[in-house]
């Protein structure tokens, strides 16, 4: 073998340092999907907020033409503007008036409306964490139970990087206790989700 090449953004799939050894070349493609990686963190966190799902499935359960109001409002909603979110989809997360916070190992120039800040900083100011990174040895499970209990309560944690970013029985627990409101998880360290995963 000479050449891995994978499809994909991430190649922790592969043992990157065996392949070195062995003189074999290892390539991604980094930049296929940024765009709808971005969409899909924001159809994500306007759930969260709108709780559009909801919604529409008591509509077409009747709950709605059985109100005895015009007004139908049985799950919380909240606005995305003034929240702050720590992430690298900024641009758009600007667009929405939301205040940017990242954190990446090198800060970039011309982010004049974002603050590049730590990871503890991230962590403790963000009502919004959402991930979009690689998955590395020092990051698996990076938000865990000292990662969440860093955050304030009510946060929103979203996760379309790699499933093994985020420990699952923590995230569990954290919204069983309402410390974290909503998880967004595209991505899971078991794919697809084990039926016995609450």
């Amino acid at each position: 073998m000479e050449y891995v090449g994978v499809t994909a953004t991430g190649y922790n799939v592969v043992d990157v340092a065996e392949a070195k050894r062995r003189g074999i070349v290892v390539t991604n493609a980094p930049a296929y999907s940024t765009q709808a990686v971005a969409q899909h963190t924001f159809a994500l966190l306007l759930e969260s907020l709108s709780r559009v799902g909801a919604y529409s499935e008591q509509v077409r359960g009747g709950a709605w033409q059985a109100s005895q109001d015009f007004c139908f409002f049985t799950e919380p909603m909240e606005e995305i503007a003034g929240k702050t979110i720590g992430l690298s989809v900024a641009r758009i997360a600007l667009a929405f008036g939301m205040r940017v916070l990242v954190c990446v190992p090198h800060p970039k120039a011309g982010w004049d409306d974002v603050r590049f800040v730590t990871l503890d900083e991230l962590l403790a100011d963000s009502d919004v964490v959402s991930l979009h990174c690689p998955l590395t040895g020092e990051n698996r499970g990076m938000i865990g139970e000292a990662a969440i209990a860093a955050m304030k309560r009510g946060v929103r944690v979203i996760n379309t990087a790699r499933g093994p970013i985020v420990d699952l029985d923590a995230v569990e627990r954290a919204l069983r206790s309402e410390r974290l409101v909503a998880a967004g998880l595209d991505v899971l360290p078991v794919e697809p989700l084990e039926r016995s995963h609450p």
